[in-house]
């Protein structure tokens, strides 16, 4: 087992994600099922309590063995996230109840691109990418990670016409869904990316039952061209539970 050198892209079966310390039992129960460990996320205070443990809201996966969290939470997850390898940085920015001073870290990074509202992101982040030649790709959307299901390098799928076309102009291909659809408390709905993780190169797993959402027909097209199932990790509808971060695979 090693960790996911390219974030967000495993290629073969997860063996370890981090999520939010409050989502629901069942998921978790099913998660551990498939042979999958949790680290989990405490709640933060200073983000609005319904989002306060989204791992996308407190958490970034870098680089290979490069990940950073937000100074908050960092006492509390920092050694679990070493004892699997890797490398934690402190986040200097303080996050804040209010948008857009709380999506320091919801940031999308895709291959060699990072998707972020560039003005509010976390500059330990952004001097990462800058030295790394990963691409930063500025979008009015500064929940993109939230926004957007990874697909593959080259793919994702998103309510968000922004980053849609961003993704478009520069070789991402990108399907269109509605928005809505998606459960978070405390809010009109959530968002596609809030809701899933790839599983493996070629399993996507869905915090609900993705066959509900009315745009199903298109996104299991869009994933069975690419070579890609979709798996419901529990019942009912989508819930976005700020995303699950895979960070050690087979």
């Amino acid at each position: 087992m090693g960790i996911i050198s390219m974030p967000n892209l495993p290629q073969k079966r997860v063996r370890t994600v981090i999520l939010s310390s409050q989502a629901p039992e069942a998921l978790v129960e099913n998660i551990n099922r498939r042979g999958i460990d949790i680290i989990t996320v405490d709640p933060c205070c200073d983000i609005p309590s319904p989002v306060a443990s989204h791992a996308d809201m407190l958490i970034n996966h870098l680089n290979k063995n490069r990940i950073i969290v937000y100074s908050s939470i960092f006492e509390s997850i920092s050694d679990k996230l070493q004892s699997i390898g890797f490398e934690v940085i402190k986040g200097n920015l303080t996050l804040k109840t209010t948008y857009p001073f709380d999506i320091a870290y919801n940031a999308l990074r895709i291959g060699r691109f990072i998707f972020c509202l560039k003005e509010y992101t976390e500059r330990e982040l952004l001097n990462y990418c800058e030295t790394n030649e990963i691409k930063i790709v500025p979008v009015k959307q500064g929940y993109a990670k939230c926004s957007v299901c990874i697909v593959d390098e080259q793919s994702i799928i998103t309510s968000d016409l922004g980053i849609a076309t961003q993704a478009e102009k520069n070789g991402i291909t990108a399907l269109l869904i509605r928005s809505g659809y998606i459960n978070l408390p405390g809010y009109e709905y959530g968002f596609i990316g809030g809701c899933c993780c790839k599983l493996s190169k070629d399993i996507i797993g869905f915090t609900g039952d993705i066959k509900l959402h009315p745009d199903y027909v298109n996104i299991k097209e869009f994933l069975l061209y690419r070579g890609i199932k979709d798996a419901a990790l529990c019942e009912g509808t989508l819930n976005d539970i700020g995303s699950i971060i895979p960070l050690i695979e087979e």
